[in-house]
Formats: structure tokens, C-alpha cells, sequence
């Protein structure tokens, strides 16, 4: 795991606690990318690195994480923003996307 104090979002997919406990059934079977090759291939697309947003409230996993690059192989970036922070990130991506609307 790579720390960083910041990440190209157009080309970083996201992990946040609860996603990243449960990520293996959230890409397979509620993405439909079954397959380790799919996922990749999908993946590398979309992205170029993942991101795990350590919010503080739980341990980061550490293991979980290495379990996540090694099957999309690609990095995995653990940024810590601080809930403050996160906050006023989704806030701004919400009224952004509003003004797409």
C-alpha cells in the first residue's frame, strides 16, 4: 500500500471501510465481473490505481488491501482525509454533479 497526500480522481477508483469488507462479492456477483480476468480487464480500463480511504473509525486491513491488489493487480493508495474533510469531498462532488443536471 502506497500512503499519499493526493490522488488523481478522474483515474483512481475509490474503497471506503464497509465496501472494502465485502469487496469480492460487490465486484462478482452485484458488478457481474466473475471472472479475475474480467475484473482486471474492466479495471485497468477505468483505472490506474485503487484507493482506500482510511476514515479513522476502523483499522485499516491491511491484508484485505493486498488481497485487492493482487487480484486486480494494481496499487493500492491509502489516503487518511479525515471524516471533516470527506465530507466536504462528497459534498462538493454532489453539487457538482447537480450542476450537470
Amino acid at each position: 500500500m502506497t500512503p499519499t497526500a493526493g490522488c488523481d480522481a478522474n483515474a483512481s477508483s475509490f474503497f471506503m471501510p464497509e465496501w472494502t469488507e465485502r469487496w469480492e462479492d460487490i465486484f462478482r456477483w452485484e458488478l457481474g465481473l466473475a471472472s479475475q480476468d474480467l475484473a482486471r480487464e474492466f479495471m485497468h480500463e477505468m483505472h490506474n490505481r485503487l484507493v482506500y480511504l482510511d476514515t479513522g473509525l476502523t483499522e485499516t486491513p491491511y491484508a484485505t488491501l493486498a488481497n485487492i491488489e493482487a487480484f486486480f493487480d494494481m496499487p493500492v493508495t491509502v489516503m487518511h482525509p479525515g471524516l471533516d474533510q470527506l465530507k466536504a469531498a462528497i459534498l462538493n462532488g454532489l453539487e457538482r454533479l447537480d450542476a450537470y443536471a
